[in-house]
């Protein structure tokens, strides 16, 4: 049963986001240069080494004076998050969840008292029963710390809450700490692929809270029954799933099979044709380099299995038929599944090595795994629209 809400807050509960980009947007202009979106939008939701005073100097090829550009974003951000007003539904939602005797917390990734601060400004605070940001833990989202920190001081399990996000970083943050995940997108984060969510709205005004209070609790009572099954079958082993870990298996295979659904129909001139532009890949090479990525990272890196792979091969297939793709999907999910099962808390905290991003934790390997997927899973779909395109 639910019984608690958690909130993110910046661009869930108050638009704070876009004032942010058209703030430092501005700074960017007054230099001559632009901001790209696609620059901006990895940083929402989450903490990021990012530094935009660095990018701005290069963008402008000259030195800039920080300080005044630090002072001035800072009062015109303030200025346009001043105008801003509660997002649709949030207001109608906490007095709900109040009115049932549900708990409110909020989950945010912001420092200092910008979200608790806001809050009380717009009135909403009283009805918090627990606020949580980046201050109170070691590492925001994507990591679940947040999440973990909010049910915590909520008194709630997983299985309890709901958490309303915004951004990739905060579903992945939630789907980590096993919640059920509604995404509601705002003008900075509609375009973005939030297909980890359990739910998605187009704001919290589209159903009332007791609508969706019945969907989470119908999707609970499916995953239960599935995890005793599971666990039935598991009870010769000494290993119990963990709960944030096997949280991640379904946002996983889940992309995978829309990069597979993206095959449904095709001739082999449709599955090895490519976008005309600089390094597009196909819709068969998509296919077969996710699936040998997941099991690199999942199977080898994390369950300590040998995996043979040739990455660079991976992006030279071709074939006539997407046969072999499914049979190779239809033996390796239950493998992915399998090795999630049976890693432990030890497994995330262990140090791993990712051929990009260099040293990380097993957690953060983790997230990063589950999101490639997703976003290759974006990439096929746009391809196969595409291919569409150039058939009509």
């Amino acid at each position: 049963m639910i019984r608690g809400l958690i909130f993110d807050f910046d661009g869930l509960i108050l638009d704070t986001e876009m004032p942010d980009f058209e703030a430092w947007q501005e700074m960017f202009v007054e230099h001559g240069v632009s901001l790209p979106l696609e620059a901006w939008t990895p940083l929402i939701g989450t903490v990021s080494a990012f530094d935009l005073y660095d990018y701005l100097e290069q963008q402008a090829g000259r030195t800039i004076d920080r300080a005044d550009v630090q002072e001035r974003r800072r009062v015109r951000y303030h200025e346009l998050v001043l105008k801003q007003t509660i997002l649709p539904g949030v207001e109608e939602y906490i007095r709900e969840a109040k009115t049932r005797g549900m708990k409110v917390g909020l989950a945010s990734a912001s420092w200092g008292d910008w979200a608790p601060g806001h809050l009380e400004r717009l009135g909403l605070h009283v009805h918090f029963d627990a606020i949580k940001t980046a201050a109170d833990v070691e590492r925001v989202k994507p990591d679940p710390a947040l999440y973990l920190a909010a049910l915590d001081a909520l008194g709630l399990d997983a299985t309890e809450a709901i958490a309303l996000e915004d951004s990739p970083n905060g579903i992945a943050a939630a789907k980590a700490a096993g919640l059920f995940c509604v995404a509601i997108p705002n003008a900075m984060t509609r375009d973005l692929d939030l297909s980890a969510a359990d739910y998605q709205l187009t704001s919290l005004a589209d159903i009332p809270l007791a609508q969706l209070l019945a969907i989470a609790d119908n999707r609970h009572t499916k995953n239960g029954d599935a995890t005793r099954h599971m666990k039935g079958r598991a009870m010769t082993t000494t290993t119990v799933p963990n709960p944030e870990i096997v949280a991640f298996a379904d946002p996983l295979i889940a992309a995978i099979e829309r990069i597979l659904a993206c095959l449904d129909g095709l001739d082999a001139e449709g599955l090895n044709w490519r976008p005309p532009a600089p390094l597009t890949n196909s819709l068969y090479v998509l296919a077969f380099h996710t699936m040998g990525s997941a099991e690199a990272a999942i199977i080898g890196e994390l369950g300590g299995q040998h995996v043979e792979r040739d990455r660079d091969a991976e992006f030279t297939v071709s074939g006539d038929s997407a046969a072999p793709l499914y049979a190779r999907w239809e033996a390796l999910a239950p493998r992915l599944r399998e090795t999630l099962n049976r890693l432990t808390a030890a497994d995330m905290e262990k140090t791993v090595h990712h051929r990009r991003f260099g040293v990380m934790s097993g957690r953060t390997y983790l997230i990063l795994s589950t999101q490639h997927p997703a976003e290759h899973a974006g990439h096929a779909e746009l391809t196969r629209d595409l291919l569409t395109a150039s058939r009509a």
